[in-house]
């Protein structure tokens, strides 16, 4: 595995496992009341276990004539996500980019995908792609401070080093420790 590949790939996974653990953690702050059993859907017997609250927004899964019959899985954004990240974390780029664009289509809202998305197209070398993807996420959360790091990364790997230096700044700003260390080992302008 390249370098410059290991880097983004495991900024990805940080990303991923943090994010993670940061929903985990406000479901258990935040209990969510239960519907009344006469509203609830018809999940098909499946339960649904540490769903995080921005699912609760978007469907749960396919309309009944693509869910593939009885006992079929459900796949929501969540799965689409958690799929896409563990094909990145394995190197095929190109399966984790169509994981991820089914999770964006679920959940449009959702911007750890679009950013996740962006960094597999980084790491498969379509920069263009890759920074629409994370421009996108930056709009919809613009304090996250790993996003503006994942975009001076793609920066740095298309060549344009003025504009990663000042996204690499602003990641800093925003407290990202990568992004902090990165600068420091580079000295002043």
């Amino acid at each position: 595995m390249q370098p410059r590949r290991f880097c983004l790939t495991l900024t990805a996974l940080v990303f991923f496992l943090c994010s993670t653990a940061a929903l985990q953690a406000q479901d258990k702050d935040e209990p969510t009341p239960a519907a009344p059993a006469a509203e609830e859907p018809d999940s098909g017997g499946l339960k649904e276990i540490d769903r995080p609250q921005w699912a609760d927004k978007y469907p749960t899964g396919f309309p009944a004539t693509q869910q593939g019959g009885e006992g079929a899985e459900i796949k929501d954004a969540d799965y689409w996500f958690n799929r896409g990240v563990l094909l990145s974390v394995y190197g095929n780029e190109k399966a984790a980019i169509g994981a991820f664009q089914q999770a964006v289509t679920l959940a449009p809202q959702w911007s750890s995908p679009l950013f996740q998305m962006g960094v597999a197209f980084g790491e498969n070398g379509q920069y263009a792609e890759a920074l629409s993807a994370i421009n996108k996420a930056i709009e919809l959360d613009t304090g996250q401070g790993a996003y503006y790091y994942g975009r001076a990364r793609v920066h740095l790997l298309s060549g344009d080093a003025p504009r990663a230096r000042a996204d690499f700044q602003k990641a800093a700003d925003l407290g990202d420790q990568d992004a902090i260390r990165y600068l420091n080992k580079q000295g002043p302008d």
